[in-house]
């Protein structure tokens, strides 16, 4: 949340899209703050533990193969 402070700096844009990943209470907390400051904003939530652990298996499989490993 610190980093929605620093949208302005970073890009002249305002942030047609949040996906927000982890526990349902947390994103829905995230996505009503979200929601008060960018109105128009479209939110997606992912919170099922299977796609949260499948995301996490497939970031660090990219990562790993950015760096050369596999």
């Amino acid at each position: 949340m610190k980093a929605l402070g620093q949208l302005e700096s970073i890009s002249s844009e305002t942030p047609q899209e949040f996906v927000l990943i982890g526990q349902e209470e947390r994103c829905r907390l995230y996505g009503f703050v979200l929601k008060q400051i960018f109105e128009k904003a479209r939110i997606t939530t992912i919170t099922e533990e299977a796609q949260v652990d499948s995301l996490s298996i497939r970031g660090i499989l990219k990562i790993m193969e950015k760096a050369g490993v596999i």
